[in-house]
C-alpha cells in the first residue's frame, strides 16, 4: 500500500476526543470490537472496544487500485 494525498483514519473516542492517524494503511476490528490501526503489517495504534465510539476512513488505497477496471 502506498500513501495518497489526504489519506487518514480518524477515531472518535467514547469521551469525544478525535484522534487522527494520517499514516494508517488499514483498520482492523476483531470479534470483541477492539480497533487496531495498522501501518503496513504492523499495529501502530490500539483502542479497546469500550474506548472508541466510531472511526472514519478517508482515501485508503491499495498500491494497485489504479490498475483495476
Amino acid at each position: 500500500m502506498t500513501e495518497t494525498g489526504g489519506q487518514s483514519v480518524t477515531v472518535r473516542t467514547a469521551s469525544g476526543q478525535k484522534l487522527a492517524y494520517p499514516w494508517a494503511t488499514s483498520v482492523r476490528v476483531d470479534r470483541r470490537g477492539d480497533l487496531r490501526i495498522m501501518q503496513g503489517v504492523r499495529r501502530r495504534a490500539f483502542h479497546p472496544c469500550a474506548e472508541w465510539a466510531n472511526y472514519t476512513v478517508t482515501n485508503l488505497r491499495r498500491e494497485h487500485d489504479d490498475d483495476q477496471p
